[in-house]
Formats: C-alpha cells, structure tokens, sequence
C-alpha cells in the first residue's frame, strides 16, 4: 500500500487486545437492560427501532440506530443510564469503520454524563479500551484523509487527567506508520488562517484545556520536530516527503517565535 493511501478496507481488523476491551465493556456495562432507559425515549423511538432495542442483544443493534442514539442521548433526550446502556455497541461501531473518527464524540458524551463519577470498574474499563485502542491505531497504515490517531487520544483526553503514558507510547513507537501519524496529527491542526500560522486543536479539546496544552507542548518538542526532520530525510515517497517537510518547518517556525 503507498503511503498515505485512501484505499481502506470497508471494515477494520481489531487486534486480540483491542476486541478483548471491547468484550470487557459489554460485561461491565451488562447489568443494564433496556428497563433502565428514559421513558421518555419511547415518544420518539421508531416502532421499529423500539423493537429492536427491546428484542434483540445490545451486540445486534444497528449502526444506523446507533448514530440517532449518540446524536440525541444527554444531549437532547435520555441520561446517563442511556448513555451506559449504549455505550459497549457505540464504542464497537466507532472503531469498525476506517473513515470514520467517531471515538472522541462517544467520549465527549460520556464525558458529559459523569464519567468521573461512575463506579471504578466502568471508568477501569473505559480506560483499558481506549489504551488498547491507542497502541492499535500508532501503527496503522496512515491516509493522509483521516485522523484516528488524533480521534483516540483526544477521546482519551476525557478519560485521563494525564495523558504522558499515551504520549510516551507514541514518542517511543519507532515505526514509521507512528512517524507519520505525527505529520498528519499536526497537520490537521496547523492553520495560517487569520493572524498567520497557528496551532489550533479541534474543538473538542476545550473541555479538556489542560490536556490539550500537554498535547500542544509535545507537538512542539525537540523530540517531536527532530523525528519528523528525521524521517523528511528517510522518505522519497510522495506525498509523504513533501508534507513531511512542510510539517517540520512549520512546527518550527512556531517554536522559533
């Protein structure tokens, strides 16, 4: 495959550890049924929908159904017990689908519901998803179209005060699929819109405004800048040489200011 390939399988592979946090997430979670949601989700179920909730396992249930739950649960209607409920299957769904980049949005929502509030197995087993989830995706073949890396790490930024251990991973990962998810994390938030260049994260960080400066702070270490000016040097392949460099120069410029 070239680097950078658009060509992504229509559905993922998921390492051992990662379908075994998955698993782990479905037991836990596994004392609520479909009894402990919000009465008021049944005025605006679909019949067929509410069937399905009510009838089939949570394992069954549709991506299509899942994407109106994340859409309308604590935000619109339902709670935190929806959210819980729900959650084994919306975490499954996020991670099955290479072009997508759903992690962070269910996080956002567990986030919103109290997370740090839950009982210690169910923040446990969040917290062991996304780790094993994290090391998957370092060294995944990289499209310069999607962003996972930064959709994990930013989902974990919900669930963790501290995210060194994830960084220390990512800096220690030698490989080159690592290397670039670098150049291509950095690049989604570089911009020299307006007041020129700047490094700007998605949205979603400013709940988490402290772990979004230790993120900033690492993208723009010695450590980061020399890896990308390294690897510059290493790869021909365009368009990876290209946006390498340009990735490089422009994290440096920042730092010279």
């Amino acid at each position: 495959m070239a680097l950078g390939s658009p060509d992504l399988p229509a559905q993922r592979s998921l390492s051992p550890d990662v379908q075994a946090a998955i698993n782990d997430t479905f037991e836990v979670f596994s004392t609520l049924t479909p009894r402990d949601l919000d009465a008021s989700w049944q005025a605006f179920w679909h019949p067929a929908e509410q069937a399905a909730v009510d009838n089939q396992s949570l394992r069954q249930l549709p991506e299509e159904l899942m994407g109106f739950v994340l859409a309308n649960v604590v935000c619109l209607y339902g709670g935190k017990n929806d959210l819980k409920y729900f959650l084994p299957r919306l975490l499954e769904v996020a991670v099955q689908r290479p072009a997508r980049e759903g992690v962070t949005e269910v996080l956002s929502r567990a986030y919103q519901a109290g997370l740090w509030c839950w009982p210690e197995a169910e923040l446990t087993s969040v917290r062991r998803f996304l780790l094993a989830w994290w090391r998957q995706v370092l060294n995944e073949p990289v499209s310069f179209d999607t962003f996972p890396v930064d959709d994990a790490l930013c989902a974990a930024a919900f669930a963790f005060n501290d995210l060194s251990v994830l960084l220390y991973e990512w800096g220690r990962e030698g490989g080159l699929n690592a290397t670039l998810h670098v150049m291509n994390t950095a690049r989604l938030h570089l911009s020299e819109e307006g007041e020129g260049l700047h490094l700007a994260l998605h949205p979603y960080w400013d709940q988490r405004p402290v772990q979004a400066e230790q993120f900033r702070a690492w993208l723009l270490s010695p450590a980061v800048l020399e890896r990308l000016g390294n690897a510059a040097a290493r790869v021909n392949e365009e368009p990876a040489h290209e946006l390498l460099g340009a990735t490089t120069a422009q994290l440096s410029q920042l730092v010279a200011r």
